[in-house]
């Protein structure tokens, strides 16, 4: 969609205004290059001075970047609190039903607070903890939610630790209760919703196919009055051959009163035509956002937030998520996995009850961004090689890359670097 030159680590990118974006993929820095550099990268022997200042900038070293932290200790934990849901969504990787092929109506608080305890007293003073809770859909267990929360805020206060809380819902369950129990420890939201009714219903219908979009805009209503004793509202959509519409639903999301939006392309597909339209969109997306109010706008979209905290602090990636290093994931039968998706092969289990088995995840420890071959990409340090989940659906190899997923996490890059120098417009 846009036009760029490659010079080594230097990725030059013209936006539709006419300036040309530079960004160098080692030293993390954006800054406007001039029409001269622009017209070297094609030609070397264009301008002798021009190419004197692209090789020094390629060159260049930067102190003040900083590098992805490789410690090995878990300090986020995902917690399939239950294995049911009263959804059947169009592309649930729980099984189509939520349950992983393992239906549990409730995990065992009495063997969830061991493990983690065991995981906090690896911690340091001063360290932070994340819980998400999951499903299933975590709701129709909140007696568990509270149970496991209350332990875990004792747990932190005690070990001189911070913990902070997400939950990923559905959104057909929020009440009066449900709602209480989330803001006693302050949670995240994390609601899914596709879109509006005409969409939602269709990839996301209850499991007597019933429309549900209705009781969750309802729902919602009821949490934004409760937002004042809560984390940030997101909304969370997933986009792929089934749903080809993160334009409308972005427009849909801006009238629902969330703090953010995070747009996810399914992670089992490796459709073109949808993943590029998922690209398309995101370009109207952007436009629509700074028109509407400038970079606090852009930031309400979660990947901006996120591309622009990492530009900001300089700051590379070497791993796509902490899978094998930092993450970990419960599922409703206290088995251990190092990935959300991972929970459907029983195979891939880390270990059981405090039964951890670390030495499993010793093949994924590595930095991704080397055992993926990814030293070449001019985007790897913001990209950390991508999601070992989608690469395994797309290749049957989680280290060899898809390449479907690549040409569009570059796309959406590079889209965020140019919106990103737009707000900040550093100049070379």
């Amino acid at each position: 969609m846009m036009e760029q030159r490659r010079w080594n680590n230097i990725l030059a990118t013209k936006i539709p205004t006419g300036q040309v974006i530079g960004f160098h993929a080692r030293n993390m820095d954006v800054a406007e290059l001039s029409e001269e550099l622009w017209q070297t990268m094609l030609d070397p022997q264009f301008d002798g001075d021009a190419l004197e200042q692209l090789k020094s900038w390629d060159l260049e070293k930067s102190s003040e970047v900083r590098d992805q932290n490789m410690k090995s200790k878990i300090q986020s934990l995902s917690i399939n609190v239950t294995q049911i849901c009263n959804l059947q969504c169009t592309y649930c990787a729980a099984g189509k039903d939520g349950t992983y092929g393992r239906p549990e109506k409730k995990i065992s608080v009495e063997k969830t607070i061991p493990q983690i305890a065991l995981l906090m007293d690896r911690l340091s003073t001063g360290d932070t903890f994340n819980i998400t809770f999951l499903g299933g859909e975590p709701l129709l267990y909140p007696e568990g939610l509270q149970l496991i929360a209350d332990y875990a805020k004792e747990k932190a206060q005690e070990k001189s630790l911070r913990v902070k809380f997400n939950i990923i819902t559905n959104g057909t369950l929020f009440n009066e209760k449900t709602i209480r129990v989330l803001e006693s420890f302050q949670s995240q939201i994390t609601l899914s919703l596709d879109g509006p009714a005409e969409i939602n219903d269709i990839v996301r219908p209850s499991k007597g196919s019933k429309g549900v979009t209705e009781k969750i805009l309802e729902g919602l209503k009821l949490l934004v009055q409760h937002r004042e004793n809560l984390g940030p509202i997101i909304i969370q959509g997933v986009f792929g051959p089934y749903n080809k519409t993160p334009l409308r639903s972005y427009l849909f999301y801006r009238e629902l009163g969330a703090d953010q939006y995070d747009f996810h392309f399914d992670n089992e597909s490796s459709d073109v035509a949808a993943s590029e339209q998922f690209v398309a969109d995101f370009h109207q997306i952007a436009r629509l956002a700074l028109q509407q109010g400038g970079e606090s706008s852009l930031r309400k979209i979660k990947f901006f937030d996120q591309m622009f905290r990492q530009l900001d602090a300089k700051y590379r990636l070497e791993n796509f998520c902490g899978s094998g290093k930092s993450y970990l994931v419960l599922d409703a039968k206290n088995k251990a996995f190092n990935c959300p998706w991972a929970v459907n092969d029983l195979q891939l289990a880390v270990g059981s009850e405090t039964d951890l088995r670390p030495e499993r995840m010793q093949t994924i420890r590595n930095s991704l961004i080397s055992v993926n071959n990814c030293g070449d990409c001019w985007a790897r340090h913001l990209c950390g090689g991508g999601c070992m989940w989608a690469h395994k659906q797309a290749t049957g190899d989680k280290h060899q890359v898809d390449p479907i997923f690549c040409d569009r996490t570059r796309s959406l890059i590079s889209l965020a670097i140019s919106y990103y120098y737009q707000v900040r417009k550093e100049v070379l």
